[in-house]
């Protein structure tokens, strides 16, 4: 099952990285798109194991503390329902900013809310085998 989600989570990075303007060879962008992906799995398709399969190193936590992270995100998804209708929207807040000193790619994403208020987060991305996860 961790190899099939994977495998979809790379296969999803890879078609949205083709809009033909030129910034998709950014690792900046990239990382952005990946970021994007993971949030909209958890807010907005309700899918917190395409969240969980963004991190780094998913695929080599144990059974049991991976059901413990998923039931996290489901209570978070409820939360968030609860106390602001959930999640509209997810954007790009501003341009993402390597950190050499930490080693990732600070990603800015901005969730807009169904009760009009907004948020900016900030993703801190690795590369991993050629793709972008959650550190």
């Amino acid at each position: 099952m961790k190899l099939g989600w994977v495998w979809v989570f790379s296969l999803l990075l890879c078609l949205s990285c083709s809009s033909g303007d030129g910034r998709e060879n950014t690792p900046e962008w990239q990382a952005t798109l990946a970021a994007k992906q993971c949030y909209e799995a958890l807010y907005m398709q309700k899918r917190p194991e395409g969240f969980l399969y963004g991190r780094q190193h998913a695929g080599e936590l144990p059974q049991d503390y991976r059901q413990q992270l998923l039931e996290a995100y489901r209570s978070h998804i409820r939360r968030t329902e609860r106390e602001h209708g959930g999640v509209k929207a997810i954007d790009m807040a501003r341009n993402a900013l390597p950190d050499s000193t930490l080693g990732v790619m600070q990603v800015f994403l901005q969730l807009s809310f169904y009760d009009g208020k907004k948020e900016e987060i900030v993703v801190p991305m690795v590369q991993s085998n050629g793709t972008w996860c959650m550190k």
